[in-house]
């Protein structure tokens, strides 16, 4: 969402802004009075700069329908994950050309860009929600929680547990 580096600031843009801002008013006025300017504008919590920011779907960047299909399956499957070759029979083609459209236009392999979406939403509802860390996972599409703590740990480098305390908004 966003980046600090020294005197650079770089933010995505939209409600990103918002949490950038929270950002510098937690650094400067304490952690307290973030969760007095999140219940006054009905806000769930500040978002860490680390989360992705989605551009209201990256299919919107892409003028290849097939390739606008399959992303648009991705999101709208994240509890039970499809597989390529799954994604590819819903489209109507052969999983290999899904790979080459996704290649020709920039993005990662699509179990990779999969998983990015699936990991996004994960972090989105430890920093918004209230939610229990088993019933994440399952929204999230994991078998269990175990699975679950493991990913986050390999990626985000700490447990589900203390991501959402570091982004706990008091």
């Amino acid at each position: 969402l966003f980046k600090v580096d020294g005197l650079a600031v770089s933010c995505a843009g939209e409600f990103a802004s918002f949490d950038l801002i929270l950002g510098f008013i937690e650094t400067t006025c304490g952690h307290r009075i973030i969760g007095e300017i999140c219940s006054h504008f009905i806000a769930c919590g500040r978002r860490s700069g680390g989360s992705i920011q989605m551009l209201s779907g990256d299919a919107l960047i892409c003028e290849d329908e097939r390739f606008r299909g399959a992303l648009e399956l991705m999101p709208a499957n994240i509890e039970i994950p499809l597989t390529v070759d799954q994604i590819s029979n819903r489209l109507g083609f052969s999983s290999g050309l899904i790979e080459r459209i996704v290649a020709r236009n920039g993005f990662e392999p699509p179990q990779k860009y999969y998983q990015k979406i699936r990991l996004n939403r994960e972090r989105q509802l430890l920093e918004q929600t209230r939610m229990s860390q088993a019933e994440i996972a399952l929204a999230c599409g994991y078998e269990n929680q175990s699975h679950f703590g493991r990913s986050n740990k390999k990626i985000f480098g700490r447990s589900p547990k203390a991501f959402r305390d570091l982004t706990r908004v008091v």
